[in-house]
């Protein structure tokens, strides 16, 4: 099936991207089956070659690809740079993953075809490190984006107590005093270098805005409840 594939969109007048979803794809051995034979044919100067992943991955294998399409861009899905992301993306080990991510900047430092981004998607076990991950795009350089949570009710930030919700809300504060972020309108070209500092103002602005006007769910205690019993399924998986 992999092979026909390859031959199937080989033979696509004007491909000029491929996007690769769905769990992680640099496990997949067709991920560089793929670009692998898209290189060999010829094709990939002529591709933008996207995906995501979770950061745990390098090699010299991955890197023969990002060098050899036409452009790259792709994100990294990580929550904190701080040990909790250990715990928010189990088992995802957060010193490999920063250590990864040195790797990437480098190669963007040495090619100028790399476009990386940070993917962030707050939930209550994450939005309190929010603050962090915007400040670690700042410091490496980094462009981010942030996904919406969809269908996970029980990992909603609206779950959270007002107390800790006016912790998060006060880093994020803090931010804007910090490094003077400004109000701008709503950006759609999200890969645009040139807008990167705007869009993480909008991010900042976005969470300041929802936690300033926590609306609570009519079941708030259901999904309270509901939210122990799912940490406590997650505590089991970790042993």
């Amino acid at each position: 099936l992999v092979e026909r594939f390859i031959d199937d969109i080989s033979n696509i007048p004007g491909l000029w991207y491929i996007h690769f979803i769905g769990g992680e794809t640099l496990y997949c051995k067709a991920f560089y089956t793929i670009c692998n034979a898209l290189i060999e044919r010829g094709l990939s100067k002529n591709i933008m070659l996207g995906f995501l992943t979770n950061g745990t991955i390098y090699t010299s294998e991955l890197e023969h690809i990002l060098t050899n399409f036409k452009s790259i861009h792709f994100g990294i899905s990580i929550e904190t740079p701080l040990p909790a992301n250990q715990y928010i993306r189990y088992p995802t080990p957060v010193d490999e993953v920063l250590t990864n991510i040195d790797k990437f900047l480098a190669l963007r430092q040495k090619y100028n075809n790399i476009f990386l981004e940070l993917s962030v998607t707050p939930t209550l076990m994450s939005i309190l490190h929010l603050s962090d991950m915007i400040r670690f795009s700042i410091n490496k350089a980094i462009p981010m984006t942030c996904n919406t949570l969809r269908n996970k009710p029980d990992l909603e930030i609206e779950l959270l107590p007002d107390d800790l919700i006016q912790i998060a809300l006060s880093k994020l504060l803090s931010l804007v005093n910090e490094f003077g972020f400004a109000r701008s309108a709503t950006i759609n070209d999200t890969c645009n270098p040139n807008l990167t500092e705007s869009i993480r103002a909008n991010i900042v602005f976005n969470y300041i805005d929802l936690l300033s006007g926590i609306k609570r769910p009519d079941d708030l205690e259901e999904q309270r409840f509901r939210l122990v019993e799912y940490l406590n399924g997650m505590e089991e998986i970790r042993g």
